[in-house]
């Protein structure tokens, strides 16, 4: 049974966020089933709660199967689909099947989450996560976000938990190094150049993305059918 208490209603912005993380997801050449697209959406609420208190959503998260979830989400699909903006693109293969989620309305994720702060951090949560697989994300929001700890199944989760402080960033250090050693190493690093050039090392590397096969999906499959 679910404990109910008082609690405010799913906000208007929420149709937007789903969107705008969907477009983000397709602009980095990603693909989303409801459950990556489900947990992403959690995440944006985490940053957003992380300065300003609040959930961007307001949905109404619980802690149930594999982490955070809502029932909101899945009538917000329904009436995004309703209108248009969005498309549940059924697949099968070798007996399963399964559907990925396509954004017809594209939502830049900048003009729907107004603070920098939040803006940024929610980026780049949607950019590590959106070409990889739902396993990896699913670890990730069970063990290492903060209203999953020590939350209780059927519940709701307690987003008082999550920290005021932002999340340490990578941030490159001094190698300690005087200056005349600075000096050395470019000297060296220019007179490598130098001696490649015209040797045809510096060839530009095409790059392709890996395509998104039957077995891909497959596994994605698997993971929509937790809720």
């Amino acid at each position: 049974m679910v404990l109910r208490t008082a609690h405010n209603p799913m906000k208007p912005e929420a149709r937007d966020l789903v969107l705008a993380v969907l477009t983000r997801i397709q602009e980095m050449d990603g693909t989303a089933n409801k459950t990556k697209l489900l947990k992403l959406v959690y995440l944006a609420d985490i940053e957003f709660f992380r300065t300003t208190g609040e959930t961007f959503t307001g949905f109404d998260w619980i802690y149930f199967l594999y982490g955070p979830w809502t029932a909101e989400y899945d009538e917000l699909l329904k009436q995004l689909e309703a209108e248009g903006v969005l498309t549940l693109e059924p697949w099968a293969g070798s007996g399963v099947e399964g559907e990925r989620i396509i954004a017809k309305e594209k939502v830049p994720l900048e003009s729907v989450i107004k603070s920098t702060d939040v803006f940024f951090r929610t980026r780049r949560h949607v950019d590590t996560w959106a070409d990889r697989g739902v396993p990896r994300l699913l670890d990730y929001v069970y063990f290492e976000t903060e209203p999953m700890q020590d939350a209780v199944k059927m519940q709701r989760l307690d987003f008082t938990k999550v920290s005021k402080e932002p999340p340490r960033l990578y941030r490159r250090t001094k190698s300690g190094a005087d200056s005349s050693q600075l000096k050395a190493v470019r000297r060296r690093f220019s007179q490598t150049f130098e001696e490649a050039s015209g040797q045809e090392s510096w060839r530009s590397i095409e790059h392709q993305s890996a395509p998104f096969d039957e077995k891909y999906f497959r596994a994605l499959a698997e993971f929509d059918k937790e809720e």
